[in-house]
Protein backbone atom coordinates (compact mmCIF):
# COMPACT_ATOMS: atom_id res chain seq x y z
CA UNK A 1 0.00 0.00 0.00
CA UNK A 2 1.14 3.47 -0.95
CA UNK A 3 2.12 4.99 2.48
CA UNK A 4 3.87 8.69 1.34
CA UNK A 5 2.60 11.93 0.40
CA UNK A 6 5.24 11.69 -2.62
CA UNK A 7 4.07 8.79 -4.24
CA UNK A 8 0.37 9.20 -3.85
CA UNK A 9 0.92 12.05 -5.34
CA UNK A 10 2.66 10.07 -8.00
CA UNK A 11 0.25 7.73 -8.53
CA UNK A 12 -2.53 9.99 -8.80
CA UNK A 13 -0.99 11.89 -11.57
CA UNK A 14 0.10 8.27 -13.27
CA UNK A 15 -3.83 7.25 -13.11
CA UNK A 16 -4.82 10.51 -15.58
CA UNK A 17 -1.33 10.07 -17.09
CA UNK A 18 0.00 13.65 -16.16
CA UNK A 19 3.62 12.58 -15.80
CA UNK A 20 3.82 11.38 -19.16
CA UNK A 21 2.00 14.93 -20.62
CA UNK A 22 4.45 17.45 -22.77
CA UNK A 23 3.44 20.37 -20.01
CA UNK A 24 3.67 18.32 -16.97
CA UNK A 25 5.19 21.61 -15.23
CA UNK A 26 2.51 21.75 -12.62
CA UNK A 27 2.98 17.90 -11.72
CA UNK A 28 6.98 18.72 -11.51
CA UNK A 29 6.43 21.76 -8.94
CA UNK A 30 4.50 19.99 -6.62
CA UNK A 31 6.48 16.67 -6.54
CA UNK A 32 9.68 18.70 -5.65
CA UNK A 33 8.06 20.67 -2.84
CA UNK A 34 6.27 17.17 -1.30
CA UNK A 35 9.92 15.86 -1.92
CA UNK A 36 11.51 18.74 0.14
CA UNK A 37 8.67 17.77 3.02
CA UNK A 38 9.22 14.41 3.03
CA UNK A 39 13.20 14.82 3.41
CA UNK A 40 11.82 16.71 6.39
CA UNK A 41 9.32 14.73 7.56
CA UNK A 42 12.18 11.77 7.62
CA UNK A 43 14.90 13.93 9.43
CA UNK A 44 17.26 14.31 6.31
CA UNK A 45 16.05 17.85 5.98
CA UNK A 46 15.45 20.79 8.55
CA UNK A 47 14.69 24.80 8.09
CA UNK A 48 16.75 27.08 9.76
CA UNK A 49 14.09 30.22 8.70
CA UNK A 50 14.22 30.16 5.19
CA UNK A 51 17.26 28.03 4.78
CA UNK A 52 17.86 24.43 4.60
CA UNK A 53 20.49 22.09 6.58
CA UNK A 54 20.79 18.79 5.63
CA UNK A 55 20.43 16.08 8.51
CA UNK A 56 20.45 12.00 8.20
CA UNK A 57 20.99 10.63 5.12
CA UNK A 58 17.77 9.12 3.63
CA UNK A 59 16.49 6.36 4.80
CA UNK A 60 16.07 2.84 3.03
CA UNK A 61 12.43 3.07 2.90
CA UNK A 62 12.93 6.17 1.14
CA UNK A 63 15.15 5.60 -1.44
CA UNK A 64 13.27 7.57 -4.02
CA UNK A 65 14.51 10.70 -2.15
CA UNK A 66 17.98 10.27 -2.19
CA UNK A 67 18.91 12.10 -5.64
CA UNK A 68 17.19 14.62 -4.63
CA UNK A 69 19.08 14.76 -1.41
CA UNK A 70 22.14 14.72 -3.27
CA UNK A 71 21.53 17.83 -5.53
CA UNK A 72 20.82 19.60 -2.20
CA UNK A 73 24.01 18.66 -0.99
CA UNK A 74 25.74 19.70 -4.05
CA UNK A 75 24.14 23.31 -3.81
CA UNK A 76 25.43 26.63 -2.10
CA UNK A 77 22.32 28.03 -2.01
CA UNK A 78 19.83 26.17 0.70
CA UNK A 79 17.31 28.29 0.22
CA UNK A 80 13.99 27.47 -0.53
CA UNK A 81 13.05 29.58 -3.32
CA UNK A 82 16.86 29.09 -4.50
CA UNK A 83 16.40 24.70 -4.40
CA UNK A 84 13.07 25.27 -5.70
CA UNK A 85 14.06 26.92 -8.79
CA UNK A 86 17.58 24.64 -8.98
CA UNK A 87 15.70 21.26 -8.83
CA UNK A 88 12.90 22.95 -11.48
CA UNK A 89 16.18 23.81 -13.71
CA UNK A 90 17.80 20.52 -13.68
CA UNK A 91 16.54 18.09 -11.58
CA UNK A 92 12.89 17.45 -11.41
CA UNK A 93 13.11 14.78 -14.20
CA UNK A 94 15.19 12.72 -12.83
CA UNK A 95 13.35 13.11 -9.28
CA UNK A 96 10.06 12.08 -11.22
CA UNK A 97 11.90 9.42 -13.03
CA UNK A 98 13.20 7.97 -9.61
CA UNK A 99 9.84 8.13 -8.13
CA UNK A 100 7.96 6.51 -11.25
CA UNK A 101 10.32 3.36 -10.70
CA UNK A 102 10.14 3.30 -7.31
CA UNK A 103 6.48 2.49 -8.23
CA UNK A 104 7.03 -0.09 -11.01
CA UNK A 105 9.43 -1.85 -8.65
CA UNK A 106 6.67 -2.03 -5.62
CA UNK A 107 4.45 -3.26 -8.20
CA UNK A 108 1.89 -0.13 -8.05
CA UNK A 109 2.17 1.06 -11.71
CA UNK A 110 2.87 -0.82 -15.20
CA UNK A 111 5.74 0.92 -17.31
CA UNK A 112 4.90 0.61 -21.26
CA UNK A 113 7.40 2.08 -23.49
CA UNK A 114 6.48 3.05 -27.30
CA UNK A 115 7.99 4.99 -29.98
CA UNK A 116 6.43 8.29 -31.16
CA UNK A 117 7.03 10.84 -33.74
CA UNK A 118 10.16 11.36 -34.91
CA UNK A 119 10.96 7.50 -33.08
CA UNK A 120 11.42 9.78 -30.02
CA UNK A 121 10.32 6.85 -26.75
CA UNK A 122 8.23 7.73 -24.58
CA UNK A 123 7.17 5.85 -20.89
CA UNK A 124 3.47 5.12 -20.14
CA UNK A 125 2.64 4.46 -16.69
CA UNK A 126 -0.69 2.26 -15.75
CA UNK A 127 -1.56 2.70 -12.27
CA UNK A 128 -3.11 0.15 -9.89
CA UNK A 129 -6.89 0.58 -9.40
CA UNK A 130 -6.69 -0.22 -6.37
CA UNK A 131 -3.95 1.50 -5.02
CA UNK A 132 -5.58 4.50 -6.72
CA UNK A 133 -8.75 4.01 -4.64
CA UNK A 134 -6.62 3.78 -1.54
CA UNK A 135 -4.88 7.06 -2.48
CA UNK A 136 -8.41 8.71 -3.23
CA UNK A 137 -9.67 7.64 -0.23
CA UNK A 138 -6.15 9.21 1.77
CA UNK A 139 -7.04 12.73 0.13
CA UNK A 140 -10.98 12.56 0.44
CA UNK A 141 -10.94 12.13 4.39
CA UNK A 142 -10.55 16.29 3.99
CA UNK A 143 -13.74 16.29 3.19
CA UNK A 144 -15.82 13.98 6.03
CA UNK A 145 -15.49 16.65 9.04
CA UNK A 146 -13.11 14.49 10.90
CA UNK A 147 -9.85 15.29 12.40
CA UNK A 148 -6.93 14.86 9.33
CA UNK A 149 -3.28 13.97 9.25
CA UNK A 150 -0.49 16.46 8.55
CA UNK A 151 0.37 14.37 5.30
CA UNK A 152 -3.56 14.23 4.08
CA UNK A 153 -3.95 18.20 3.90
CA UNK A 154 -0.09 18.46 3.06
CA UNK A 155 -1.17 16.45 -0.27
CA UNK A 156 -4.67 17.79 -0.56
CA UNK A 157 -3.10 21.45 -0.46
CA UNK A 158 -0.40 20.13 -3.52
CA UNK A 159 -3.11 18.57 -5.32
CA UNK A 160 -5.47 21.97 -5.33
CA UNK A 161 -2.58 24.31 -5.65
CA UNK A 162 -1.39 22.71 -9.18
CA UNK A 163 -4.42 22.16 -10.21
CA UNK A 164 -4.24 18.16 -10.31
CA UNK A 165 -6.89 17.75 -7.96
CA UNK A 166 -9.31 18.77 -10.83
CA UNK A 167 -7.65 16.13 -13.33
CA UNK A 168 -7.40 13.52 -10.47
CA UNK A 169 -11.20 13.68 -8.87
CA UNK A 170 -14.60 14.32 -10.57
CA UNK A 171 -16.09 17.51 -10.37
CA UNK A 172 -17.97 16.91 -6.94
CA UNK A 173 -15.25 15.56 -5.22
CA UNK A 174 -12.49 17.93 -6.18
CA UNK A 175 -15.31 20.80 -4.49
CA UNK A 176 -15.29 18.48 -1.35
CA UNK A 177 -12.03 18.88 -0.96
CA UNK A 178 -11.73 22.17 -1.60
CA UNK A 179 -14.15 23.00 1.12
CA UNK A 180 -12.78 20.38 3.63
CA UNK A 181 -8.97 22.14 3.55
CA UNK A 182 -11.12 25.23 4.20
CA UNK A 183 -12.37 24.02 7.00
CA UNK A 184 -9.80 21.81 8.05
CA UNK A 185 -7.64 24.97 8.44
CA UNK A 186 -10.08 26.48 10.49
CA UNK A 187 -9.65 24.28 12.74
CA UNK A 188 -6.22 23.27 12.54
CA UNK A 189 -3.48 24.06 15.47
CA UNK A 190 -0.68 26.56 14.75
CA UNK A 191 1.64 23.83 13.50
CA UNK A 192 -0.73 22.61 10.96
CA UNK A 193 -1.07 26.06 9.81
CA UNK A 194 2.33 26.79 9.72
CA UNK A 195 2.85 23.99 7.49
CA UNK A 196 0.13 24.55 5.29
CA UNK A 197 1.83 27.91 4.68
CA UNK A 198 4.97 27.01 3.90
CA UNK A 199 3.98 24.28 1.33
CA UNK A 200 1.67 26.77 -0.19
CA UNK A 201 4.60 29.14 -0.45
CA UNK A 202 7.15 25.95 -1.69
CA UNK A 203 4.20 25.95 -4.92
CA UNK A 204 3.94 28.88 -5.98
CA UNK A 205 7.60 29.06 -5.87
CA UNK A 206 7.99 26.05 -7.69
CA UNK A 207 5.67 26.75 -10.85
CA UNK A 208 7.16 30.75 -10.97
CA UNK A 209 10.64 29.09 -11.13
CA UNK A 210 8.58 26.48 -13.74
CA UNK A 211 7.90 29.75 -15.52
CA UNK A 212 11.20 31.24 -15.65
CA UNK A 213 12.41 27.54 -17.30
CA UNK A 214 9.80 27.58 -19.92
CA UNK A 215 10.45 31.08 -20.74
CA UNK A 216 14.08 31.36 -21.02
Amino acid sequence: MVTSNVMCYALLAASVNKQNHLFQSNYLAGLVALGLYELEECGSLTWDGDSCVLGQPVPEERAYLAGLYQSIAGEADHSMRGLLGMMLKQGAQAFSEQVNQWMVDQGWVIATTKKGLFGVESQRLEADAQEVAAAKQFVLAVTTGEPVTAEQLTLAQVLLKTELLYECFDRQEAKAVKTGLVSAAEHADSGSLKLLETIDQAVVWALAAVATVVLS
